[in-house]
């Protein structure tokens, strides 16, 4: 029946919970008889093969599809076939990283964050308290005479000891 020229080839793909998906061969050279079909369902699934509306003697045939396995080291499928990250992790950049992990990184760079902005702080009190030294001028000692170190646009510089 194959044969001939006038023939009518196609199939019916049966998946669980009574689907089908069908469709036809076409010719692609002379007694040459190609199909294109796409089933992303998990599961057992039956094709069959139908020339000129009768089945032929082998059909059906059993298709089994199974799911290809998940990239990352920490993803599994989810029922729905996605990959998913398992429980305790979490998708972060296409990824899935460790919750406890992540956890410690954050925790590390803010405790890192806060020591750096404590020590400028009191780095910047000891400038401020520093800055603000009362000095009385009788703690001032000049010694027997007055040693002029320099004059300049600022005053003149004088050499002095505090007690």
């Amino acid at each position: 029946a194959l044969r001939t020229d006038n023939v009518s080839v196609h199939y019916s793909i049966r998946l669980s919970g009574l689907r089908f998906i069908n469709g036809s061969f076409v010719t692609e050279e002379p007694f040459v008889y190609v199909a294109n079909a796409s089933v992303e369902e998990v599961g057992e699934h039956l094709l069959e093969i139908f020339v000129n509306d009768v089945e032929i003697s082998s059909s059906p045939f059993m298709i089994l599809v199974s799911a290809l396995p998940c990239a990352g080291a920490n993803e599994e499928r989810d029922t729905g076939g996605a990959c998913v990250c398992t429980q305790q992790h979490f998708r972060l950049n296409g990824g899935c990283v460790q919750l406890a992990l992540f956890v410690g990184l954050v925790s590390g760079v803010l405790v890192f964050a806060c020591l750096v902005a404590a020590a400028l702080y009191v780095r910047r009190r000891f400038q401020q308290s520093d800055a603000l030294w009362m000095i009385r001028p009788d703690e001032l000692h000049y010694g027997p005479r007055k040693q002029v170190l320099g004059v300049g646009s600022t005053g003149v510089k004088i050499l002095l000891a505090h007690f």
